[in-house]
């Protein structure tokens, strides 16, 4: 009983962890999304300029035309970037939104995401060697503790099941005073 109480400890453990790593690995997204909406508009100004630059040139009679239809098509596909960019990063919110609440309210479905933090720079000693990230997921990891819990469980049973099968005696005795 004691080990089928320690296996649902872990059970809840690795379903906090899960729940957490979800929360974070969309947050993570969240800022991603957020940075690819700041390239696609950066794109869209650079082509905005280009175009405008390469129209004047063409007025000026140094560059042809057709360069400007290459242009202007290079900004409509950055405009199509930019517009999938926020398509993907207000969807993230609404992942996010769903995640940390029970229900999304009209209220809370209104109200935008403001992620005040950046994606986090690597850093050369974030990865560690992999002796130690094995001994640490072994120590840390709660599936491994509900198998050796269930392990501990199954050879209780095996236990039990060899005690069943050893030879049992019985004995009866009475006694009576006459």
């Amino acid at each position: 009983a004691r080990n089928d109480l320690n296996v649902a400890n872990s059970v809840f453990r690795q379903q906090v962890i899960t729940t957490i790593a979800q929360v974070l690995n969309a947050y993570y997204t969240l800022l991603a999304d957020r940075d690819q909406v700041r390239v696609a508009q950066s794109a869209v100004n650079y082509s905005e300029k280009l175009v405008a630059g390469d129209k004047k040139q063409v007025q000026i009679g140094t560059l042809a035309p057709l360069d400007v239809v290459q242009a202007e098509s290079e900004l409509a596909s950055d405009q199509q970037s930019l517009i999938v960019a926020r398509t993907t990063y207000l969807q993230q919110q609404e992942v996010l939104k769903t995640m940390i609440s029970k229900r999304v309210t009209p209220q809370l479905a209104s109200v935008e995401i403001n992620a005040t933090s950046s994606l986090p720079q690597p850093k050369p000693n974030d990865i560690p060697p992999l002796s130690q990230a094995i001994s640490d997921a072994v120590k840390n990891r709660p599936e491994v503790r509900q198998d050796e819990l269930n392990l501990r469980n199954q050879n209780y049973v095996i236990q039990s099941n060899r005690n069943g099968l050893l030879p049992s005696l019985d004995a009866f005795a009475t006694y009576q005073s006459n």
